[in-house]
């Protein structure tokens, strides 16, 4: 009559080790899930500004999260470039310098993340204040050289690049000067939107469109122009009184995997937020 104490400690026992079990099964389960959602790659591109934004948003999210296998495709593929190689799977964030279509919200879940000033840069200290006829000028071609005789060298980019866009829209007389300059001869055309930086920030006299987040993340001398009185400061850009803004638009599939909700998670997170602002990009209220 002395066995059936023992019996049932060991029952007891037996029950503890299940449930260890059961509970080791569970941990290792949800590890297995973390490990593999951390796993899935995130392949990030489009627009040039947006890309730079974002590969500095990248190399902060990697300090707290090590395991995460996310690159930002260079050169810049553009948003048009974004858009097609989403659809096609090549990635899994695409960026836009531009609201999107009907057809591209229709297929793709899209917000703007931030906007950042679209700005005119020079090189060097050459004219830190341009009205829109004396810009319109330069752009016409009646301006040639700076005040000290260097020769202006005028950046541009393609027809339907956002930066020109926005650029036309600031005055009548900039939107037919913008015509004007495509039928010049001779003129830089950068292909992207760190080409348009790197050409401004070395040529002596060169001066285009480019944007203030941009600026601030390559760090190289360019100086934005105060354009017919208005400035690109903090101030004004908080107040509203800086008229010119560029977005910055995060497009996904319909269904992203949930590396990339936890990446975008950090990028609209307070920390990831106060980040972007630091460096011209400023975040639109969730």
């Amino acid at each position: 009559m002395k066995n059936p104490p023992v019996r049932h400690h060991r029952n007891v026992s037996s029950s503890v080790r299940a449930m260890l079990g059961r509970i080791l099964s569970c941990l290792v389960a949800v590890l297995s899930m973390a490990g593999a959602a951390l796993a899935e790659p995130v392949r990030i591109g489009g627009t040039g500004v947006g890309s730079a934004l974002f590969e500095r948003l990248v190399q902060e999210y990697r300090k707290s999260t090590p395991g995460a296998e996310i690159n930002v495709i260079m050169p810049p593929l553009g948003s048009n470039g974004g858009v097609r190689a989403l659809r096609a799977g090549g990635l899994e964030i695409a960026l836009l310098g531009r609201g999107p279509t009907a057809d591209e919200s229709a297929q793709l879940q899209a917000e703007t993340y931030a906007r950042t000033p679209l700005v005119i840069a020079v090189n060097g200290p050459h004219a830190p204040r341009l009205s829109f006829r004396e810009l319109a000028d330069i752009y016409a071609g009646r301006r040639t050289q700076w005040e000290d005789g260097t020769p202006i060298r005028l950046v541009m980019r393609s027809k339907n690049e956002s930066d020109m866009l926005i650029l036309r829209g600031m005055a009548p007389e900039l939107n037919e000067a913008v015509d004007a300059a495509y039928l010049r001869k001779g003129l830089l055309y950068a292909d992207n939107d760190l080409d348009a930086i790197d050409l401004i920030a070395r040529l002596p006299g060169a001066i285009g469109p480019t944007t203030l987040g941009l600026a601030r993340l390559d760090g190289r001398r360019v100086n934005p122009v105060v354009v017919n009185g208005v400035e690109a400061s903090d101030k004004t850009i908080a107040s509203g009184g800086y008229p010119w803004m560029k977005p910055i638009v995060v497009a996904t599939s319909a269904a992203p995997n949930a590396a990339v909700k936890g990446f975008l998670g950090f990028a609209r997170s307070e920390r990831g937020r106060r980040l972007a602002a630091g460096w011209g990009f400023f975040p639109i209220a969730p």
